[in-house]
């Protein structure tokens, strides 16, 4: 969910810290999918893929009570009760 050309620096910086520093770390995902959510409301399926896939990545990370690992979980919890 992000086009080059038009992103923003917060959401380029956002991104870096996935690409570059640590794809496995949760406060990266959940900073950006607290960005995404802010502003793209109307891409809701797109932001559900997204969820998906950092809890995909996210997955295996040994540290499972680290708090923003919970709250991509809760994310996920609260948009799949809409798409059943």
């Amino acid at each position: 969910m992000c086009d080059l050309d038009t992103a923003s620096s917060d959401q380029l910086d956002l991104l870096h810290a996935i690409l570059f520093e640590s794809e496995k770390h949760p406060s990266h995902w959940y900073q950006y999918l607290r960005f995404v959510e802010k502003n793209f409301p109307n891409r809701k399926t797109q932001f559900q893929l997204l969820i998906h896939k950092s809890v995909e990545i996210l997955g295996d990370v040994e540290k499972k009570d680290d708090i923003d690992l919970v709250r991509v979980y809760l994310m996920l919890a609260e948009r799949d009760r809409f798409f059943i």
